[in-house]
């Protein structure tokens, strides 16, 4: 699985970053920063959590899997 963030609508508001703090960062930049594109599967059940909590849906994570 890979995450994917629209940064053109991402707003650093670091609601994912409070859910999945291994995969995303929110810096003293207020600049979200993704940690780890390819997450181990145990951190899937959160990341899905963290796609549907996103204020602005800006975070997909695409099964690579095809």
């Amino acid at each position: 699985m890979k995450v994917v963030v629209d940064f053109d609508v991402c707003q650093s508001n670091a609601v994912c970053m409070g859910i999945v703090p291994e995969v995303f960062e929110v810096r003293d930049d207020n600049f979200l920063y993704v940690l780890d594109e390819h997450p181990p599967s145990e951190l899937t059940e959160r990341l899905r959590e963290a796609e549907t909590s996103c204020p602005t849906q800006a975070i997909t994570l695409v099964d690579e899997q095809a």
